[in-house]
């Protein structure tokens, strides 16, 4: 029985919306709705990073949600890199590697990173990372965002290999399941922003 309350207590903890950050953060970024059904695979080492474009010009993180299943024992890890309109590929780290050891889950869970306060520009790679030979990361995958922007199209980088671009082939969406939530700043003249990004830099 004592078990069995954990177990609940600690899916609560994983899936449940009693989240740590402020709650004046509100979604800047959200891709939830149309499951495509086919797995990201991410195992020892490998990073896999979403284009996200914020329906918002700039904004301080929060927290970040990813949905999978974990297979096994292992690392999970969340990485913010800045991003262009145009999808370049990644530059600077902004924020990340956020760490956490999750429980295997079958099937997917939502897993919830709080993410120290950092100042961003609206376009950014985002994504996860998986340490571990034991065990893998597999993503779910979403089609079109519901707030903000996604393009068809995945930063990869896998041991042994060059990292690339790789949109997903022809019958799927380069698109990964990813909430972005942020405080909003409102700027009452032309050097606030700078003020906020020197404060949280």
């Amino acid at each position: 029985m004592r078990s069995m309350v954990y177990a609940l207590i600690l899916m609560a903890v994983v899936t449940g919306p009693a989240w740590a950050h402020d709650p004046s953060c509100i979604t800047v970024y959200s891709n939830t709705q149309n499951n495509q059904g086919v797995p990201i695979p991410v195992g020892d080492g490998a990073m896999v990073l979403d284009d996200v474009h914020l329906s918002v010009p700039q904004a301080v993180l929060c927290a970040v949600d990813v949905r999978g299943a974990v297979i096994g024992p292992g690392t999970l890890s969340l990485y913010v890199y800045k991003g262009s309109p145009t999808n370049d590929a990644p530059t600077t780290l902004l924020a990340g590697p956020i760490d956490m050891s999750p429980p295997p889950t079958q099937p997917s869970a939502t897993f919830h990173f709080e993410v120290p306060a950092t100042a961003v520009d609206r376009d950014l790679w985002i994504g996860v990372g998986w340490t571990g030979p034991d065990g893998t990361w597999v993503g779910s995958q979403r089609t079109t965002p519901s707030v903000g922007t996604s393009d068809d199209i995945w930063w990869e980088s896998y041991p042994g290999q060059t990292p690339q671009f790789y949109d997903g082939g022809d019958q799927y969406t380069a698109s990964t399941y990813l909430v972005v939530y942020a405080n909003v700043p409102t700027p009452t003249q032309v050097s606030t922003w700078g003020e906020v990004k020197a404060t949280y830099r």
